[in-house]
């Protein structure tokens, strides 16, 4: 096995990057709706597309083959530069496309430009949010797309996920779902779709399902980056449980009961563990090292 194969492609991948960028930089300023060329901003959003999936393809085929070494790490980096790149020469194109109201691209177009906003960080998630609406309404991304953006913006902001598809590897190389509303199957209904289970099969615990008066407090508990076994996670002195061997843990509890911060037990010592919650907050993870 090839232990990095992607190092020697780089320079070939910046260079295509630059010539689309300085092909297309005058996007930046809103050209006369006279200058815009259609069929440019096809192609050059059609290769964003192809780029923004390139890493991802990688990674999930290694994540599939249980491969989380070097070359795993290589392409984690790799994909995140390319998200940059793409973030840079997408955004104002989105924004012409936005104020010229451009509704007669190819449905491709529309979805590099969605995959670019979904892969960006929270502030630019909710920048975007109406258009993401648009796109879906219009039928140019699929209502399961839409979703991966509702969830990934409420995850952003510490809310329970509608749908429950948003979940996290975490360095135990255990994937977790982030907590999801108690109503997600009405919330499918309500996007016309059916709910799956099978959307699940690959996280190892179920979600913790959460009611818009709970508040979720889950994790993990290390040692050396690997699960410690029954260890005691207490809040407020009477809420409590035990991580099971991977280290996790999870309790749901009402929010007039969010305490300021949450004790771990171990056989020899007891650490008071601070909690550092956002405002209107539905749920934290907390990941400690013992």
């Amino acid at each position: 096995m090839i232990a990095c194969p992607l190092r020697f492609k780089r320079p070939l991948v910046l260079a295509c990057f630059l010539i689309i960028y300085v092909a297309f930089s005058s996007y930046a300023s809103f050209p006369a709706s006279t200058e815009i060329d259609k069929q440019r901003i096809n192609e050059v959003l059609k290769q964003a597309y192809e780029l923004d999936q390139k890493y991802r393809r990688i990674i999930d085929s290694l994540m599939k083959a249980e491969i989380y070494n070097e070359e795993l790490a290589v392409a984690a980096y790799e994909m995140k530069e390319q998200d940059k790149r793409n973030i840079e020469l997408v955004l104002p194109i989105i924004d012409s496309i936005i104020h010229y109201r451009i509704d007669d691209l190819d449905t491709l177009s529309y979805k590099a430009c969605y995959l670019v906003i979904q892969h960006a960080d929270v502030d630019i998630h909710n920048k975007y949010v109406d258009f993401v609406h648009h796109l879906a309404q219009k039928g140019y991304i699929p209502s399961l797309n839409y979703a991966w953006f509702v969830d990934r913006l409420l995850v952003g902001q510490g809310k329970v996920q509608k749908y429950g598809v948003q979940a996290y590897r975490y360095i135990n190389n255990v994937t977790l779902l982030y907590p999801v509303g108690i109503d997600y199957l009405e919330s499918w209904n309500e996007l016309g779709l059916e709910f799956d289970p099978k959307i699940w099969d690959n996280c190892k615990y179920s979600p913790a399902l959460v009611s818009p008066n709970e508040f979720a407090l889950l994790g993990f508990i290390l040692h050396n980056s690997e699960g410690a076994e029954g260890i005691k996670v207490q809040v407020n002195e009477s809420i409590h449980t035990l991580t099971t061997s991977t280290g996790y843990f999870c309790l749901v509890f009402n929010k007039v009961l969010i305490p300021d911060s949450i004790q771990i037990v171990t056989s020899s010592a007891t650490v008071d563990y601070k909690l550092d919650i956002a405002e209107d907050a539905d749920f934290i993870v907390v990941t400690y090292d013992l």
